[in-house]
């Protein structure tokens, strides 16, 4: 993990452990490029995602309950037209707590 996402991940954990997010949910999105083989991406962007859950888990004590994971691969590219451009590669998190679930959160 960079430097920058560290000092990211630093923000982020101490807005999650606020009192207004403390028992929110929220589903951690991995992204990536299309080089490479689908099934390889498909779980590259599991590890994604499931590295910032240890990160914050051990880091800031999150509950491990709260944090929901998936690896999206390749089929959600930022940049389309552009499939192999750094952007693709990433990592998103969105909140679940109403039970909404916005189009970037669905797991299916």
């Amino acid at each position: 993990m960079t430097k920058a996402a560290r000092r990211q991940l630093g923000e982020l954990g101490k807005a999650l452990t606020s009192p207004r997010l403390a028992k929110a949910k929220f589903q951690i999105n991995g992204h990536t490029d299309v080089s490479g083989a689908a099934a390889h991406n498909k779980a590259l962007s599991a590890k994604r995602a499931r590295a910032v859950k240890s990160y914050l888990v051990q880091r800031f004590g999150i509950d491990r309950h709260l944090l929901a994971i998936h690896g999206w691969g390749e089929e959600r590219l930022k940049d389309s037209l552009d499939p192999n451009n750094p952007v693709n590669r990433r990592v998103e998190i969105c909140n679940w707590t109403r039970g909404v679930r916005p189009s970037n959160c669905s797991t299916s």
